[in-house]
């Protein structure tokens, strides 16, 4: 099964996976859970696309409650680094680890003045171990965790090639572990 929230990214999946074995759902896992309980459940670039923390921490009991016990969740995304360092376009806030893109278009609800000029957050670039600890406290297991500092992630769309001041890979299997589901 395959779920994400835009229309268009699923249809971009279900003309890749036409196979009768695939079937997508449109939802927003941050409020939604998926019926039916998984043994793997893969996050392939979506948690740091989540910036809001609580919306983060849903996500991730709504994945522990899709998993069967001892299903695993398996993670790729961006963490932080101390030499990270963004386009003239972008600007990356240490306190929140937000980082904001320069943005014209007012109508989002979640754009913040950052000295008088719009931006909107895109990303949420945490160290390893704070995404380590937000997996723990959904009530997680964590397997394996890897910091690929060799490759980079190319934070927002424009480029097409990462550089050594992008943020770095992560990579995280986490597990399920009993049939409760997290407070």
């Amino acid at each position: 099964v395959g779920v994400d929230i835009s229309a268009s990214a699923l249809a971009l999946a279900k003309a890749s996976h036409s196979s009768e074995q695939f079937s997508f759902l449109q939802k927003n896992l941050c409020e939604e859970t998926v019926p039916g309980k998984f043994d793997l459940v893969v996050d392939a670039h979506v948690l740091h696309c989540i910036v809001n923390d609580q919306e983060r921490l849903q996500l991730l009991k709504n994945i522990y409650s899709a998993l069967s016990p001892k299903g695993l969740f398996a993670i790729e995304t961006m963490t932080a680094h101390k030499r990270m360092n963004f386009e003239e376009n972008l600007k990356f806030n240490e306190v929140n680890n937000i980082l904001y893109r320069h943005n014209t278009q007012v109508q989002f609800q979640d754009l913040q003045f950052i000295d008088g000029v719009p931006y909107l957050p895109v990303r949420k670039i945490n160290s390893a171990l704070d995404i380590e600890a937000e997996l723990l406290r959904a009530g997680f297991q964590i397997i394996f965790l890897y910091v690929f500092s060799n490759r980079k992630v190319i934070p927002t769309e424009g480029r097409d090639h990462a550089i050594s001041t992008d943020p770095d890979l992560l990579r995280i299997i986490a597990q399920r572990l009993t049939d409760s589901t997290p407070d």
